[in-house]
């Protein structure tokens, strides 16, 4: 991955919940202090809340039901909303 300024921490707290805004072209990093799991991720198109990740969409895209580095997440509109680069967690 190509080294980026990293532009705000942002602590999530368990059994809690963040959001953020990802521009096209930027990177959110997740990262788990403790343990292998992050947790949850929901994320939606920005100028169309009603088009969101959909994981039977992203499964059937990706012939796969593990995401590895390189694939899209699919949305319910059928397209790509976020693409995994890294997976760390094991």
């Amino acid at each position: 991955l190509k080294e980026q300024k990293l532009l705000e921490t942002i602590p999530i707290p368990k059994q809690s919940g963040r959001g953020v805004i990802v521009e096209r072209g930027q990177r959110v990093k997740l990262i788990a202090p403790r343990g292998k799991q992050i947790g949850d991720l929901f994320a939606f198109a920005r100028h169309s809340p009603d088009e969101f990740i959909a994981p039977p969409y992203t499964m059937t895209w990706n012939r796969n039901i593990y995401l590895k580095a390189g694939m899209p997440m699919i949305s319910n509109y059928g397209g790509q909303l976020l693409v995994l680069e890294e997976d760390t967690s094991g």
